[in-house]
């Protein structure tokens, strides 16, 4: 079977630095041979996956649409704020994502108004996050502005992956 395979303007130097690396080898085994490792990687983590839904809101309102995503839970970490549950949970989608989810009892707004928040941000990649400081990075919360999130908690979703993921070594 024949197929043809477009390569855009911008990644014709991968193209040649990888046809030039191949030596003997076809390019459709190259390809071929890269397509079997995405696919294994998708289809490695749909054994995992579950099924979230998480509805963002402020004070029993929808502050955006639901998420709904097949994934595994990286990390989680919780504990008590004066009586209020704070929770913090990062999970990888089966297609590569990061979706960070923070629920707080009684969150605290730039206005200073004190709202039961559910907020969720998602990342294309681990190292798509915004770090502010050596203890915090940050993630979008809807009408409420940025919401501060312990850097220590995307440290263990990131070494979950890495127990979740060999390391391709050539």
């Amino acid at each position: 079977m024949r197929k043809e395979l477009y390569i855009s303007e911008g990644d014709i130097q991968v193209f040649e630095r990888v046809k030039e690396l191949a030596g003997e080898q076809s390019m459709s085994a190259v390809v071929m041979a890269a397509l079997r490792e995405w696919l294994e990687r998708r289809e490695s983590t749909d054994v995992e996956a579950e099924v979230y839904e998480v509805q963002p809101r402020q004070d029993k309102r929808a502050t955006d649409q639901a998420v709904k995503f097949r994934g595994v839970l990286l990390a989680e970490e919780n504990w008590s704020k004066g009586g209020a549950a704070v929770s913090y949970e990062l999970y990888r989608t089966t297609g590569g994502n990061i979706v960070a989810v923070h629920r707080d009892e009684e969150f605290e707004t730039p206005g200073g108004e004190v709202v039961d928040l559910v907020a969720v941000d998602v990342f294309a990649d681990m190292d798509s996050v915004t770090r502010v400081s050596d203890q915090n990075f940050l993630i979008g919360g809807a009408e409420n502005g940025e919401v501060a999130v312990p850097l220590k908690l995307w440290e263990n979703a990131k070494a979950t992956i890495g127990e979740l993921e060999p390391r391709w070594i050539e």
